[in-house]
C-alpha cells in the first residue's frame, strides 16, 4: 500500500472517529464523559486498525519449485545445448554451446542468467537461488 492511500485513509478513519463522538454527545446531551468519548475513540481505533489490516497486501512466503533444464534454457536463446555436466565443476562454469563449441557463461545478470532462467522454467517472478555453500554444478535451485 502506497503512503498517499494511507494517508487518506487514516485521515478517512479520522473523520469517521470525529463524527463518531459527536453523535456521542449529541446523543446523551450533557451526560457526555471522559470514559464515553474514550470507549467510542478506542472502539473506533480498534475498528480502523482490522479494517487497514484487512486491506494490507498479504506477504508471499518464497518457496522451492525445482532446478532448471539447461539444454531447453539454451536452446529458447538460440544455442546448440548447455555444456556437459562432465565439464562443469562449479555453478560459475555452467554456459550454453552454440556452433563450433563456441561456449557463453550463464550469469547472474545479462543475456544468459540464472534468473532468466528460471522465469523460463517457471513462469514470472521466479528467481534464482545458490543453496550449495561449496558451489558445486547442482546447486542453484528456482524460487518463486
Amino acid at each position: 500500500m502506497t503512503g498517499k492511500i494511507l494517508a487518506i485513509l487514516l485521515i478517512v478513519g479520522g473523520m469517521v472517529l470525529i463524527v463518531a463522538c459527536v453523535v456521542t454527545m449529541v446523543m446523551h446531551q450533557g451526560s457526555v464523559t471522559l470514559e464515553k468519548i474514550g470507549l467510542t475513540l478506542g472502539t473506533g481505533i480498534s475498528i480502523l486498525g482490522l479494517w487497514l489490516q484487512m486491506q494490507a497486501p498479504s506477504v508471499h512466503e518464497a518457496r522451492e519449485v525445482g532446478g532448471i533444464e539447461l539444454t531447453s534454457y539454451c536452446q529458447s536463446k538460440g544455442f546448440e545445448r548447455a555444456k556437459y555436466p562432465q565439464a562443469v565443476e562449479r555453478v560459475k562454469d555452467w554456459a550454453c554451446v552454440g556452433p563450433g563449441e563456441r561456449a557463453t557463461s550463464i550469469a547472474s545478470r545479462g543475456f544468459l542468467s540464472w534468473n532468466d532462467a528460471c522465469e523460463f522454467e517457471y513462469g514470472g517472478g521466479a528467481y534464482a537461488v545458490n543453496v550449495d555453500p561449496l558451489d558445486l554444478p547442482f546447486g542453484v535451485t528456482c524460487m518463486k
